[in-house]
């Protein structure tokens, strides 16, 4: 027997569903707010990669820009608090 395929067809991009779930990035020195860290990546020409690892690691990475997730900052938290 054979299996039916299922194809689903999208007319537009905005008809695609999200692959993950998008996650604010905000720079430490420059108090910036990017919706991703491909965002910040392309304005400061840094790789992506470099971006989260900065995240993960609150901060900390051998780089003149430091960035965390903006979801995880506390209201009461002021960024120059952060120790890098």
């Amino acid at each position: 027997m054979a299996k039916d395929k299922v194809v689903v067809v999208f007319n537009e991009i905005t008809q695609l569903p999200p692959l993950f779930n998008k996650r604010k990035v905000q720079c430490i020195e420059t108090q910036e707010i990017f919706e991703t860290p491909n965002h910040a990546a392309k304005h400061f020409n840094y790789a992506q990669q470099t971006i989260k690892k900065s995240c993960m690691n609150n901060g900390k990475i051998s780089k003149p820009f430091h960035f965390v997730w903006y979801d995880d900052l506390d209201q009461d938290l002021e960024l120059n608090k952060i120790s890098v």
